[in-house]
């Protein structure tokens, strides 16, 4: 189905008669934030593969402000999907468990969000405020700053981050799959004319306002009814 907006009505033209329902059982609206969490994740993986090849073009021992962003953003898109306030979240322990080394890197990870990425109070960034003294008269010859910062890791352990990337993903993705299966199940159980009662899907760009509403109270506040929809052709 392909649809259109109409910008003076704000009704939705449908070519045929086909018209997309939202379903709004608990386990539908689960099944939409796990769609989410795997979207996320597969920005993640297509963010670090990106990193994987930055880094492989420029020498070991070089800072390239690019790649170095570019990691930043996989670990704190990365870390985002397993935060305890997120609808839906991924549990490091049931994923990472079995695997030698993984609950470390999950934790090693978390301390460079919470204090190289998020934050900038960890020991990833160090300055040391230096004079430089004649060693034979002691005399004071000039003032600077030693400084240490964490960039990235280094380019051998890119595959590392990646596979730990796509561990997580491969899990988000069974949980989706299954609740979309039980969706669809529920679908299919309805009577039609129950089906012709579901709000019309919609999704709608928010506003600076509308940024910080809970994704429930957004869609409830925008729904569209039957009554804007027109199937005719133009």
């Amino acid at each position: 189905m392909t649809s259109s907006h109409d910008s003076e009505s704000n009704h939705i033209k449908a070519e045929h008669s086909h018209v997309i329902r939202t379903m709004e059982t608990s386990e539908a609206q689960t099944f939409a934030e796990w769609y989410l969490l795997v979207d996320d994740l597969q920005y993640c993986l297509q963010v670090a593969k990106l990193w994987k090849d930055k880094v492989a073009e420029q020498p070991e021992s070089g800072k390239n402000d690019s790649s170095a962003s570019l990691f930043r953003d996989a670990v704190i898109s990365f870390m985002a999907c397993f935060d305890p306030a997120a609808p839906v979240r991924l549990d490091p322990q049931k994923i990472y468990q079995n695997i030698p080394g993984g609950i470390d890197y999950y934790k090693w990870l978390l301390a460079l969000r919470d204090t190289w990425i998020a934050h900038r109070h960890g020991t990833s960034r160090q300055a040391v405020t230096t004079i430089l003294v004649d060693e034979s008269t002691g005399n004071f010859l000039g003032i600077g700053c030693m400084v240490q910062s964490y960039s990235s890791p280094v380019p051998d352990s890119a595959d590392d981050f990646i596979r730990f990337i796509q561990i997580a993903t491969s899990h988000a993705e069974l949980k989706k799959n299954a609740l979309e299966s039980s969706v669809k199940d529920q679908a299919k159980s309805m009577k039609p004319s129950e089906r012709l009662q579901l709000p019309v899907a919609t999704t709608k760009i928010p506003d600076a306002q509308a940024l910080r509403m809970g994704r429930k109270k957004f869609q409830r506040i925008n729904r569209m009814t039957r009554d804007q929809i027109s199937t005719e052709k133009d």
